[in-house]
């Protein structure tokens, strides 16, 4: 649940080939840190859903919006539509089995 892939580009790699659904909370595109790697996997398409992982408004506060503004601001819309298939699939529970209809 809470691996660290950001030095496990091979792990993830594998994993974006298998009917796995990859999700990451928005503090990795907020955060300065890791929002250049948070980019990257989403160019490469191995962000399939972005969640919150707002605890309370003073620990963790959510930062949907703002995740929101940077990626709409900065992501192509290939990646945007991408983002917001999936999003849909699974609201909808239409999730295939097999990644290659989830990646396109």
């Amino acid at each position: 649940r809470y691996w660290n892939f950001f030095n496990r580009r091979s792990v993830l790699k594998k994993l974006s080939y298998l009917p796995v659904i990859l999700q990451y909370n928005c503090n990795y595109f907020v955060d300065k840190f890791t929002r250049k790697a948070a980019f990257r996997l989403l160019n490469n398409r191995q962000v399939h859903l972005i969640s919150s992982d707002c605890h309370s408004l003073t620990w963790r506060p959510p930062c949907m919006q703002q995740a929101r503004d940077l990626i709409l601001s900065s992501a192509s819309r290939d990646n945007i539509s991408f983002l917001s298939d999936i999003e849909k699939r699974v609201l909808n529970s239409n999730i295939s089995k097999n990644q290659a209809e989830i990646t396109g």
